[in-house]
């Protein structure tokens, strides 16, 4: 069935897997071939500005002013976000994973109990502090903004740590029933904690919790689903997720109710490409190259096949979609 609400708009070819994108504004950043950071306009897939990095497989976060590349080492490098130009750049100790930017903070480690947790100034890369995590298996970290920290989820069973930004006090502890962990690579990144996305953790087989401001408000949501993804994420107002089934699923936050589509070709548990566009459809990439179109129902509008795989998340910039290939390419897409 042919797809009328999607039009291609423009392809971007970065001669590599696209590992990582992120988004601010009408901006994209992403790797490219030849160790490269490239920056896109969203609405025209034109580039911006390029810039050297030590690898093109690392970790990349943005703040409103600058890009943040970690090398799958331990270099990390800043960048002016308008003009690529490099603000600085440092070696951490350790082989570090995992990194989140707002815009007085950058933090790094942690990944797999390899690094410790590492805390730099975002202007000038300057390390505030390190805290080792000891041995027990770190499954989450993300910048609260709330409480101006760092959540930290351990093996410890259902506790959640709060370590400031600013000086590496553990400012608070919270402990959750039924906490369900996973170990895995990916987590989703950027700034939590706000009302308008919360920090979600997954509690037995379909439920989760969603925590927010400061104090920190607890909400217990349940999907009354078997899922199969492992970490979840909020995008306006929805929570994307693949049951048993592998069926593709949206849980509305302020109804508390899970629509329920069709099952899906995606085959990753840590994963899930999906965004509910401004006219209330549903868009999902997956594993498999393929991209997904559903009415506000859940009815399928169609599928097409974009590439060999989705591997980064959906951004959106008004009716523009964006994401970036396993075949090498950003596409961008008007809906």
């Amino acid at each position: 069935m042919p797809d009328l609400t999607l039009e291609p708009l423009w392809s971007m070819v970065t001669h590599q897997t696209v590992p990582s994108m992120a988004q601010c504004g009408g901006l994209l950043v992403c790797p490219a071939r030849h160790s490269k950071l490239i920056a896109l306009d969203f609405t025209t897939g034109h580039e911006r500005w390029r810039a050297n990095v030590l690898s093109p497989w690392g970790n990349l976060a943005l703040s409103a002013t600058h890009a943040y590349y970690l090398n799958q080492y331990s270099r990390l490098d800043a960048f002016d976000l308008r003009s690529g130009t490099q603000a600085w750049s440092t070696e951490l100790p350790g082989t570090f994973g995992w990194l989140h930017a707002d815009e007085h903070s950058v933090v790094a480690g942690a990944w797999r109990n390899y690094a410790p947790l590492t805390c730099l100034e975002a202007s000038t890369g300057q390390r505030r502090w390190t805290v080792p995590l000891g041995r027990e298996r770190v499954w989450r970290t993300a910048i609260y903004a709330p409480l101006q920290a760092v959540a930290v989820l351990q093996e410890t069973e259902g506790r959640i740590r709060w370590f400031s930004l600013h000086g590496r006090a553990e400012l608070q502890a919270l402990t959750l029933g039924g906490l369900r962990a996973e170990s895995i690579d990916f987590i989703p990144t950027g700034v939590f904690g706000q009302e308008t996305r919360g920090l979600l953790l997954r509690a037995g087989a379909g439920d989760f919790y969603r925590l927010t401001g400061h104090p920190v408000s607890v909400e217990h949501h349940r999907t009354r689903q078997d899922l199969l993804s492992s970490q979840l994420d909020e995008r306006d107002g929805q929570v994307f997720f693949l049951n048993r089934q592998r069926a593709f699923c949206a849980y509305d936050l302020q109804k508390q109710r899970t629509l329920v589509m069709e099952q899906v070709d995606h085959q990753r548990a840590d994963h899930l490409p999906a965004r509910k566009l401004a006219d209330g459809t549903y868009l999902l990439g997956t594993s498999m190259g393929t991209l997904w179109h559903f009415d506000a129902a859940g009815k399928r509008i169609s599928r097409r096949r974009v590439g060999k795989r989705v591997t980064t998340d959906l951004f959106t910039d008004g009716r523009t979609i964006a994401f970036g290939t396993a075949s090498g390419t950003v596409l961008g897409f008007q809906c």
